[in-house]
């Protein structure tokens, strides 16, 4: 698989919850994970979804929206994603070898450790045979991503809010409920984040 063609990106960061407005100075504290890691300005390759499940998650965004909650649909300049690898250093691939998945199965819901009192709200997402040989063949040809990121250390997710209050838990919980996801989600390609220069090179 060949690899190619960079645009520019605006407003967006991408690891674990892609902070908004681009505000790459934060950092991201996954105590759940076992390590703690902090970034400043990152690079990652991540999965994007296509237009039909894409639309499925950016309903569940919308479901928090509207019951007033944190949500990644607030910014208006988040896309639905799952990263494969992050990493200050982290270069364009040329090629691998594997097959892109060409769906990914939803787990169930977690949380990651946001600070005191707050959680970060994703859907897990199930690591089977054709993403697991994807994900190591992307850390194969691009080398320097995080710990967390690396095969059998990385929890892939599809972020749905950052930040939530323990005590709001429930009711998000509820509002997702209004707008459930699907079992499988449909991949839409792949694409390389720079978060130095804010472009997006599409990979597949």
């Amino acid at each position: 698989m060949l690899w190619g063609t960079a645009v520019v990106r605006g407003v967006e960061s991408s690891v674990s919850g892609h902070p908004t407005r681009c505000e790459l100075r934060s950092a991201v504290l996954h105590r759940s994970h076992g390590t703690a890691w902090l970034t400043r300005v990152v690079r990652s390759i991540e999965l994007v979804l296509d237009p039909a499940s894409d639309a499925a998650v950016r309903s569940a965004w919308s479901a928090l929206v509207d019951a007033d909650l944190p949500s990644l649909g607030r910014s208006g300049t988040n896309s639905p994603h799952v990263t494969l690898a992050a990493g200050p250093e982290l270069p364009v691939p040329a090629a691998t070898p594997v097959l892109l998945p060409s769906t990914i199965r939803l787990g169930g819901v977690l949380l990651f450790d946001a600070g005191a009192g707050r959680h970060v709200l994703v859907r897990a997402v199930v690591v089977d045979r054709a993403l697991a040989a994807f994900h190591e063949a992307v850390h194969a040809v691009a080398p320097g991503g995080l710990e967390t990121s690396l095969p059998g250390r990385w929890s892939p997710h599809v972020t749905l809010a950052r930040r939530v209050r323990d005590e709001d838990l429930p009711r998000a919980l509820a509002a997702l409920a209004v707008a459930p996801l699907p079992e499988l989600l449909a991949v839409g390609g792949v694409r390389h984040w720079d978060g130095e220069t804010k472009t997006v090179t599409a990979l597949a």
